[in-house]
């Protein structure tokens, strides 16, 4: 898959994203069982992995490379 976004759109979907990764920490903090608490890191891992991407696409860009 591709998806091509202006530095204007990457910059505020990495906010989104940030963001959501805090608010899911606190939510982890909070999970009351272990299978809620679980899944709440597995999606974690998605953002995180998401973010990743999202930065080394726009080190890419800054680079002169296409992100």
């Amino acid at each position: 898959m591709f998806l091509e976004l202006s530095e204007e759109e990457r910059r505020t979907l990495e906010g989104i994203l940030e963001a959501a990764l805090r608010d899911l920490r606190a939510e982890v903090y909070h999970a009351d069982t272990a299978e809620f608490k679980e899944q709440l890191k597995a999606d974690e891992g998605v953002l995180r992995s998401l973010l990743a991407k999202l930065r080394q696409a726009g080190s890419a860009s800054a680079a002169g490379g296409q992100g």
